[in-house]
């Protein structure tokens, strides 16, 4: 069971495997003489703090023992601890194993956790082709977060083609259980009218309540129903908030209604470091011209060309306008000189200078363009910031 995000979502965990014992000293004695359930029971126990103090160090322990004796809920409950570094460090890549062997042992919730990481991008080498199944597989057992993912999955045509009718099933089901997540599914499905039909009341309902709860693609929604009525104050800050929320199209909507040059450049900065190419370049008009940034056209090239690589197609129009400017020499000199200067800091562990100079990679901004080499230092700067986690997936187009 996944406690720690079930918890996040307001949810109540029910266990529902007969319990042997129900004390760290009873359960603690059978655990050590190899009773695997006993060994979940007491994760439980000390994960929960049921009568004693809740210890996540000791819970992955147990629950470790008890998977060893081949305990599957027991397994998913270790999964969930690693993936959300509940009791240590979060190992992604312990817990991708330890949930795909659940699951293949048909222990629905690490199912649930296999199909999430996939969806995700948080799998090592998962199949999201596979992941509807993963998270079919989950929703059915009663994952929440399964279905809200699935719904999505559905919604956005993720790993198969677009399904708005089971799509809205799935987002109606997850959002009665509470899940804001999908309640913005649903709100945006009522809203247009799609895989059923609409019903404009309820979907205001349900997108503000999704909106409050921090659900990103709820405020952006409802940010752009202010643009559309000529609200700019309310759509800016509603877009802002979807911004906040990792809703990078957001951030580049939210730039132009702001009158200073400083705060639309950081809107757009953000929309940028989240793979949206428009807002690259968007930002790299500003670094041309130094608008609320310092001027800068190495950097201002580089994000025109990040943008053209997205499939913005103005700002490969506005690239190949730079090589007819006077003085590009010299921005190119500027460039190779910088790149040098980033590869020895990247190398001292500066995550932001591989992440500038997987972008010049990726670019050809001032050094050879080679995919390969972006793809290594992206993945060298995706521990932070997250945009070399985001942009990473830009690599397969120069390829």
């Amino acid at each position: 069971m996944r406690w720690t995000l079930l918890a996040l979502l307001a949810l109540t965990p029910t266990i529902t495997a007969a319990a042997p014992c129900a004390s760290v000293k009873a359960c603690g004695k059978l655990c050590k003489g190899g009773d695997g359930v006993a060994c979940n029971e007491l994760g439980i126990i000390y994960q929960t703090g049921q009568g004693t103090r809740a210890n996540g160090k000791k819970a992955r322990q147990a629950y470790g023992q008890a998977c060893d004796a081949g305990v599957q809920a027991a397994c998913a409950n270790l999964g969930w601890m690693l993936f959300d570094g509940e009791g240590g460090a979060p190992d992604l890549r312990r817990a991708w194993g330890v949930f795909m062997d659940a699951c293949e042992a048909k222990e629905v919730d690490a199912c649930a956790g296999a199909g999430l990481m996939i969806a995700d991008g948080q799998s090592d080498g998962g199949d999201i082709n596979k992941a509807r199944a993963y998270l079919g597989m989950g929703c059915g057992g009663g994952s929440v977060p399964a279905c809200a993912r699935l719904a999505e999955m559905l919604y956005l045509g993720e790993g198969g083609p677009k399904d708005l009718r089971s799509a809205r099933a799935q987002a109606d089901k997850a959002c009665q259980a509470k899940s804001q997540r999908a309640c913005a599914i649903f709100g945006l499905l009522l809203d247009a009218g799609e895989g059923g039909e609409a019903d404009p009341e309820r979907a205001l309902t349900h997108l503000t309540a999704s909106c409050a709860a921090g659900v990103g693609r709820a405020c952006a929604a409802l940010g752009d129903k202010a643009l559309a009525a000529k609200d700019k104050p309310k759509a800016f800050k509603l877009l802002s908030q979807a911004c906040d929320a990792g809703v990078s199209a957001a951030c580049r909507q939210a730039a132009p209604l702001t009158h200073q040059d400083r705060k639309a450049a950081a809107l757009l900065q953000r929309g940028c470091d989240d793979a949206d190419g428009e807002a690259c370049a968007l930002l790299g008009g500003y670094y041309l011209e130094g608008r609320g940034v310092r001027r800068d056209e190495v950097y201002g090239r580089l994000l025109y060309g990040l943008g053209c690589v997205a499939g913005a197609g103005l700002a490969c129009g506005e690239s190949m306008d730079l090589t007819a400017r006077p003085g590009l020499g010299m921005v190119y000199n500027d460039a190779s000189l910088r790149s040098g200067r980033l590869a020895q800091q990247c190398r001292g562990g500066k995550a932001a200078s591989c992440l500038e100079l997987a972008d010049m990679h990726l670019t050809g901004s001032g050094v050879r363009t080679d995919g390969a080499k972006a793809a290594e230092l992206y993945a060298q700067a995706c521990r932070r910031p997250r945009a070399g986690c985001a942009r990473a997936k830009w690599v397969d187009r120069v390829r």
